[in-house]
Formats: C-alpha cells, structure tokens, sequence
C-alpha cells in the first residue's frame, strides 16, 4: 500500500477567480479583440489608399495617353488636309488652258498657308478677300 501512496499524485485544485478577477479579465480580452479589429481596418484602410492612389495614377497616364492619341490624330488630320489641298491645287493648275491664267492662279494659290489650309474658316475668309 505504501508503494500505491507513492505513486499517487495529489490532485490540483483549480484555482477560482474572484469576480473582480473575472471583470478584469473580460475587459482585457475586449481591448485585445478591439486592438486587433482596429489594426485589420487599418490594413484595410491602408490598403483602400494604396487602391485610390493606383487608380489615381492609372486615370492619369490613361489621360495622358488619351492626349497624345488626340495630337496625332489631330496632326494626321492636319497633314490630311495639306494633302488633300495639294490635290485640288495641283488639279486646278492643270486645267488652266493658258501660261497667264497658270501663273494668275498660283499667285492666288501661294497666298494661301499651311495655318490657312488647317483651318477652314481662315480658308474661307482668304478666299472671299483674294476673289471679291
């Protein structure tokens, strides 16, 4: 029998926490839960912010690739136009059927400038002032 005591562990009572323990306690794991809930919304704000700022840079390099896409298709519709005036230029010299009516229209002919061709109403304008 005294080897049978021997072997025996006494057995640990719990150990019971007083109520101002138990509040203690409660109050600590509502910090803790609120430290953690707090630090997840900053990840998450910070991580809106990183969002908001990619957005921001992203709508700026699309503008200003949009910029560009409209100055070359504003260049090429100028260039267009300088053509297309070099056409009828050419096409009305030719049907000049005399030296003197050749060279009376391309006087009025080389009044006109690229600035005037791009623009349609300065077009206009010369024309009326060059044959009014």
């Amino acid at each position: 029998m005294e080897e049978e005591k021997i072997f025996e562990k006494p057995k640990k009572v719990k150990r019971k926490l007083t109520d101002k323990q138990l509040d203690a306690l409660a109050q600590g794991r509502k910090k803790a839960e609120e430290k953690r809930r707090l630090k997840t919304n900053s990840k998450i704000e910070i991580e809106t912010v990183k969002v908001k700022k990619e957005e921001k840079t992203n709508k700026k390099k699309l503008l200003a690739e949009q910029e560009i896409f409209k100055k070359l298709i504003e260049k090429e519709n100028q260039q267009q136009k300088i053509k297309k005036w070099e056409g009828i230029r050419v096409s009305s010299l030719s049907k000049c059927e005399s030296v003197e009516d050749y060279k009376l229209l391309e006087e009025y002919l080389d009044k006109f400038n690229d600035e005037d061709i791009k623009d349609e109403e300065s077009m206009k304008k010369k024309f009326k002032e060059l044959f009014n």
